[in-house]
């Protein structure tokens, strides 16, 4: 296991080509193609996730099944927020639809079930040990009986992340990447923005 930061920052979508001027300045590099990422995630009646992340709680996790550019190959996936930093643990799995009619038993949250599923177009840009992601086309999408529900939201927005070792100083990012950081879930903007609760 290995703890990283994640900074989200904010770009507004009309300044996005600047921003990629802005990290090719600074020799950052194309890492992948860009890819389509779907991500199912999960949580409890009591929507405990979506709560702890609201508040910022710590520790708190997100339980989600990711597959990348429409392949049937699933990554069943527990983002972890700690007192140390996060993590990511990641395990191959093929068991959607017994995913979909049993749920999750975590041991902190219990019995968790899919709710929606949060999808986008992710471009990748790397220099040294930083990593930065520019993601668009960002789709909410309540999850219904094995497929996509009426029940859909378009965000037009951009989302920019930051990912690093932990340690790397905090006075080092912000030299790096000189812009307003900001908290930002799609998980909870996707709760709200579908009316979930």
């Amino acid at each position: 296991m290995s703890f990283r930061k994640e900074i989200k920052l904010k770009i507004d979508k009309s300044k996005v080509n600047d921003f990629k001027k802005f990290i090719f300045e600074k020799n950052f590099t194309e890492q992948y193609p860009d890819r389509l990422i779907e991500s199912v995630y999960f949580d409890n009646i009591n929507y405990e996730m979506f709560k702890d992340s609201l508040e910022g709680t710590v520790p708190r996790k997100k339980i989600r099944l990711r597959s990348y550019n429409k392949k049937k190959k699933f990554f069943l996936e527990e983002k972890i927020s700690s007192l140390e930093n996060r993590f990511k643990k990641s395990i191959v799995s093929n068991n959607f639809e017994k995913l979909f009619k049993n749920g999750i038993l975590d041991k902190s949250y219990g019995i968790c079930k899919m709710i929606l599923t949060v999808s986008y177009i992710r471009k990748y840009y790397k220099l040294g040990p930083f990593r930065v992601t520019i993601d668009k086309k960002i789709e909410f999408t309540k999850f219904n009986n094995f497929r996509p529900t009426l029940n859909k939201y378009k965000d037009s927005n951009i989302a920019v992340e930051v990912k690093c070792p932990v340690q790397i100083s905090n006075e080092k990012i912000f030299k790096m990447f000189p812009f307003e950081q900001i908290r930002f879930s799609k998980y909870s903007v996707a709760i709200e923005k579908l009316n979930i609760i």
